[in-house]
């Protein structure tokens, strides 16, 4: 029988062959480098002057007037700073309008943040409204035609729109009724029934708008009579 005899090759093992690099593949790399520089230059720069455009929108919105109107029948007093300090601004009553910077104005909200969610005074520009963040406090807020109406003794009117009104605002509605009805104005004594009943929160709450003007009448009778009366001192 034949035999096969394997026979072991030895291979000499050496380090492998330097890959050559063309002037193409270095040139390239080169550009590719440079581009790159080129590139991150160019969003910084882009990043700097987006910076510099919000800067000045922010400076502008700064030094905007916004309008503000007084929705209370009395004198209101707004300030920049706790205690009545800083800035001051003074609305006669119901219906006065005062352009106030919008830097300013951001320090009324902080400061007097009860008063412009209840809408004792209102700020008359959408887009501040919704940068102050007063946009959901205001879909339950009237604007000053719709408390007219109201106080005009529309029943159809003034009960469904006094109903969408929060409970600050229906408390300063409630008051300017009763000055009215003080001084003389004629309302439908169910009208003022209806509003008495969506105003007090507790059923058995006694609150009536009606004895209100009533009570609100005798005193101002008494208090006629005081002036009218002559004190003489011996």
């Amino acid at each position: 029988m034949d035999t096969v005899e394997n026979v072991g090759t030895t291979k000499k093992v050496g380090r492998p062959a330097k890959k050559s690099v063309s002037k193409e593949e270095t040139d390239l790399e080169k550009l590719q480098k440079q581009v790159a520089t080129l590139l991150a230059k160019v969003e910084s720069m882009s990043s700097g002057a987006v910076q510099e455009v919000l800067k000045e929108e922010s400076n502008e919105e700064e030094d905007e007037y916004v309008k503000v109107i007084c929705m209370v029948d009395n004198e209101l007093n707004l300030s920049t700073e706790l205690k009545g300090r800083g800035n001051l601004f003074t609305f006669d009553g119901f219906g006065d309008v005062i352009k106030i910077l919008y830097s300013d104005l951001y320090n009324i909200v902080r400061n007097h943040k009860r008063f412009a969610k209840e809408g004792k005074f209102l700020i008359l520009n959408k887009r501040v409204v919704r940068k102050l963040g007063l946009d959901s406090a205001y879909e339950s807020i009237l604007d000053k035609d719709k408390i007219e109406k109201i106080l005009s003794g529309n029943q159809s009117d003034a009960v469904n729109l006094f109903k969408t009104a929060n409970k600050g605002q229906q408390e300063t509605i409630c008051q300017m009724i009763i000055k009215n009805g003080i001084n003389g104005k004629k309302y439908d004594l169910n009208l003022l029934d209806r509003l008495s009943r969506v105003y007090k929160e507790d059923p058995e709450e006694d609150y009536s708008l009606s004895d209100k003007i009533k009570e609100g009448k005798e005193d101002k009778e008494y208090f006629k009579s005081i002036d009218r009366s002559k004190i003489r001192i011996n």
